[in-house]
């Protein structure tokens, strides 16, 4: 699935939620590189989608579920 990830984040603001932590994550998740778009008012829903082929080019998606996946089992087969 190499497409680029469009976050509507529920806040507080809105009354969607009791605090930011979906916000707060998304930004976070944003600064680390990964190709995503962070929506903070869906106003600018048009204007993300429009920009989604272009992050991807400049950031491709890189999957981690196998290194993820390698590493959990590792860690289970320590446990037991």
């Amino acid at each position: 699935m190499k497409k680029p990830t469009i976050v509507v984040p529920r806040q507080k603001k809105f009354h969607e939620h009791v605090n930011d932590h979906q916000l707060l994550f998304s930004k976070e998740m944003e600064k680390l590189d990964y190709p995503m778009i962070v929506i903070e008012d869906v106003v600018n829903l048009s204007a993300a989608i429009d920009e989604a082929p272009i992050l991807l080019k400049k950031n491709p998606f890189c999957s981690h579920t196998e290194e993820f996946n390698r590493e959990l089992k590792q860690m289970l087969d320590q446990m037991f």
